[in-house]
């Protein structure tokens, strides 16, 4: 859990790719409201874990800790 608040080396942290995400769903909401249509979107487990939170809600804490498999895909809508 050392990583919410602190970067990992020559990177960052779970909240900063949190901001970073709510800033690209917004820019997504903002530039496509209204539109039927759908984003690939290619990231590691903090993306994920930034929708989990944003999305679903989720508290960054317990989207860390949850358990994870992968899987050929999520489908989140926003």
């Amino acid at each position: 859990m050392k990583h919410i608040t602190d970067p990992f080396p020559n990177g960052e942290s779970y909240e900063d790719c949190l901001k970073r995400m709510k800033d690209f769903l917004d820019h997504l909401r903002q530039k496509y409201n209204g539109r039927d249509i759908n984003v690939l979107m290619i990231g590691h487990r903090a993306t994920q874990y930034s929708l989990e939170h944003w999305i679903k809600g989720i508290s960054l804490e317990d989207a860390i800790l949850a358990s994870w498999e992968w899987q050929p895909g999520w489908v989140y809508a926003y």
